[in-house]
């Protein structure tokens, strides 16, 4: 889906600094990448393993955004 970073964090009920914290820390370990209109996650077991391994993005409910 199409959606800003304050589309994003009204989905997941966060705070919009998380979710782009979220994704400057996904970008850097290469579990995603950010293109002008579009994020692509080539992996998506790599970013399910990014979620639950990021103590500091634990303030955000971002599983919500990855699909089972």
């Amino acid at each position: 889906f199409v959606a800003s970073e304050p589309k994003i964090a009204t989905y997941i009920d966060a705070r919009v600094e998380t979710v782009i914290r979220a994704l400057s820390v996904w970008k850097k370990s290469g579990v995603v990448t950010i293109h002008r209109d579009r994020i692509v996650v080539p992996s998506i077991d790599a970013l399910r393993q990014s979620v639950a391994s990021e103590a500091p993005l634990a303030d955000a409910n971002l599983t919500q955004i990855i699909p089972a």
